[in-house]
């Protein structure tokens, strides 16, 4: 039976940037589908510890007052998403994240700033099994032209995308997006979950490698190309 059949969680998380070293969580869901029926969400908002900037609002239409007027003790909150995390890839249902490596290294470096184990840690591993949506769309379909955003990929496929941006929204558009190009690529759908996983640790690497020489053609040598996947290894002692 193809994993896109079975119980996946959705994760997306909404930040004030777009450093995954140095953003601070916003918003976060983490939820559970069964086919074609979403089970449960589970959402937060986060108080802030420092101001929400102009751009970021722009994306996601939090601001520094209404975080700290109605969201949770942070460090409440952050503990709480990585154990969901935690329980859910202990039970080895696939959690599904669009741009993995952005929300699941966002989570390992609050934890490290509050001073609680990371979700490696926890697990004694990387988080696995994770599904890409982003990673495994440009590997099938590599030569497309046009957006990869999330919103993008999800008009591509046909999946609806209600209030982009939202948490929820988010985690829920990438799980059907998941399943969408499961079902488009047998070869995806039909791979163990070890398998896929191991695929897109390759496939995330060789794609970031392509962009940066594709940059570097260009002129460009200061971009961002950590091809590290589904979590980047720390770097740099964060504050």
């Amino acid at each position: 039976m193809s994993w896109a059949l079975g119980p996946l969680a959705g994760y997306d998380l909404e930040t004030d940037g777009p450093n995954p070293e140095d953003a601070r969580i916003v918003t976060a869901t983490v939820l559970r589908v069964e086919g074609d029926r979403l089970v449960k969400s589970r959402p937060w908002l986060l108080q802030t510890e420092r101001l929400i900037a102009e751009g970021a609002f722009k994306v996601h239409g939090i601001s520094t007052d209404h975080a700290n007027e109605n969201g949770a003790e942070r460090e409440l909150a952050i503990e709480e998403i990585t154990t969901l995390l935690e329980t859910t890839l202990i039970a080895k249902t696939p959690v599904v994240a669009f741009n993995a490596s952005f929300d699941f290294t966002i989570l390992d470096r609050e934890c490290r700033r509050i001073g609680v184990p990371t979700l490696s840690d926890r697990l004694g591993r990387v988080p696995s099994p994770v599904i890409d949506p982003h990673v495994i769309d440009k590997a099938a379909d590599k030569y497309r032209r046009g957006s990869r955003t999330l919103g993008a990929t999800c008009e591509f496929y046909g999946i609806s995308l209600a209030n982009a941006h939202d948490a929820a929204a988010d985690a829920l558009g990438a799980v059907r997006l998941a399943q969408e190009i499961a079902v488009r690529y047998p070869q995806v759908g039909e791979a163990s979950l070890e398998s896929l996983h191991r695929w897109q640790v390759g496939w995330r690497a060789e794609q970031m490698a392509g962009l940066e020489a594709y940059h570097r053609r260009q002129g460009k040598t200061d971009g961002d190309y950590d091809g590290s996947w589904p979590v980047r290894p720390l770097k740099a002692v964060t504050s």
